[in-house]
């Protein structure tokens, strides 16, 4: 049988006739029924005064709360085929363009898979190729967006992370590559742009292009000085195209690069000895 909590005082109010009766209290300050004692004149039957209110223990608004244990998780398929057929098929359809409320589920789990799993997932790619994407990227920013802009900042985020996984998935053995070819191939670029009657500082790309393959600073082995203008026409290029000092000191690590390799090719001479049958 359940004990209540009881109490003379009025319900809503402080239980003031209670706080000073000898009898034991529960947490809400009413008095527990089946200890009262024969002392207290105020709750014991024999002083014959009326109760204003009372409650059953096991409901008292003071008590803590019962700690109730959650019921035991049923196995995962089972939760999912709980929650297919808790989806209404006319919105998942209708209204939210999923072909079935399994469509809707899977993109669910999709979203909430960590970046290993979806990197797991995703098909594995070639390094080189990683670094082409973030190579045509790079460069197509640099040609048709302003350096200050956000969508640059952007393009060149992503341009890092491709170099990055490029850097990750790269095996320990690197391919053979064809540096005297490579080199001849650059050295023919070279000739060709600067030999041509193209305007290449008038538009944005075929500056880019010049600044990479044949360089606007003075590269001649000399002092330089004010006869051959040395910087002054990456500045001119720089200050038409909005280039910052960040791409130009990416122009110059690109142009210096492709010296680097451009001056492994043998002599003309050897070359051509080497073409003859």
């Amino acid at each position: 049988m359940t004990t209540h909590h009881i109490g003379r005082s009025f319900p809503g109010m402080a239980p003031t006739i209670e706080a000073t009766c000898p009898c034991p209290k529960a947490p809400c300050g009413l008095v527990i029924q089946d200890e009262i004692t024969e002392a207290c004149r105020e709750h014991h039957w024999s002083a014959a005064k009326t109760t204003r209110q009372s409650h059953p223990a096991d409901q008292c608004p003071a008590a803590a709360p019962a700690v109730v244990e959650p019921p035991a998780a049923p196995p995962a398929d089972e939760i999912r085929d709980q929650v297919l057929h808790a989806f209404d098929h006319a919105y998942t359809t209708g209204v939210l363009g999923y072909g079935t409320p399994e469509e809707l589920l899977d993109a669910y789990d999709t979203s909430r898979s960590t970046g290993a799993d979806r990197a797991a997932a995703f098909p594995p790619v070639r390094p080189h190729t990683l670094t082409s994407i973030a190579c045509h990227l790079d460069a197509r920013a640099v040609a048709i967006m302003r350096p200050d802009s956000q969508t640059f900042a952007e393009w060149q985020t992503v341009v890092a992370e491709l170099r990055r996984m490029a850097d990750e998935t790269a095996t320990t053995e690197t391919p053979a590559v064809d540096l005297p070819s490579l080199a001849a191939a650059l050295d023919g670029l070279d000739t060709l742009i600067a030999t041509s009657s193209r305007d290449w500082g008038q538009y944005r790309v075929d500056a880019w292009l010049w600044a990479v393959l044949c360089g606007w600073d003075c590269e001649e082995d000399h002092e330089h000085d004010e006869l051959c203008e040395d910087g002054e026409a990456m500045k001119e290029m720089a200050r038409q195209h909005g280039w910052d000092e960040a791409t130009v000191a990416k122009a110059r690590r690109y142009r210096a690069a492709v010296r680097a390799v451009a001056e492994m090719q043998p002599a003309a001479g050897a070359r051509q000895d080497e073409a003859q049958p």
